[in-house]
């Protein structure tokens, strides 16, 4: 019997062609550069772009992702995909997705963290809702939940959960611990 694919460059697996219990494969090669996974009616997709001597990845939820130089995203609803930005490293839910977002070299892990960032360079969140109201600064480091949840500020530090969570507006701050 032959596989036939119900599109054009697709493999079909399931009960609308031919159900495999196992699928092995030592390589995957596609004509484009995105490659979509449908398990159980959820899809993920892969999408590698070079672009010069750099690539971007993309391993997510949506389909239409902003290639750019140097970004790796993972993740479900980050990193929008208007954004022309390089050198971003996204990893968890809903982290840097404004859809206006422009920025380079930041670094978002967790859950929603720079949620609110539109233009900014050199930003550092690690936790929950680290930096989540940055809308336009470079240069701050928060690691803990919440910390410098409500920073709009540039060059602060926050370390510790909560860690200069109500510093609104002060510049070039360094909290260490819990609640600092």
């Amino acid at each position: 019997n032959t596989l036939v694919p119900i599109t054009d460059n697709a493999i079909d697996l399931g009960k609308t062609s031919y159900e495999f219990s196992k699928v092995y494969s030592r390589n995957i090669t596609t004509a484009t550069s995105s490659l979509s996974i449908s398990i159980g009616g959820s899809t993920a997709y892969l999408k590698l772009r070079g672009w010069g001597t750099y690539g971007a990845i993309y391993l997510n939820g949506q389909s239409s992702q902003q290639y750019d130089a140097g970004n790796t995203i993972i993740g479900a609803r980050s990193f929008p995909t208007t954004s022309n930005s390089s050198f971003n490293t996204v990893l968890g839910y809903q982290n840097i997705s404004d859809a206006s977002f422009v920025g380079d070299n930041n670094v978002a892990i967790g859950k929603t963290n720079l949620t609110s960032l539109t233009s900014g360079d050199n930003n550092i969140a690690i936790g929950l809702s680290a930096l989540a109201n940055l809308i336009n600064y470079d240069n701050n480091i928060a690691i803990g939940n919440e910390a410098l949840n409500s920073n709009d500020a540039p060059g602060n530090i926050g370390i510790g959960e909560q860690a200069l969570r109500n510093n609104s507006s002060g510049e070039d701050n360094i909290a260490i611990g819990n609640n600092s």
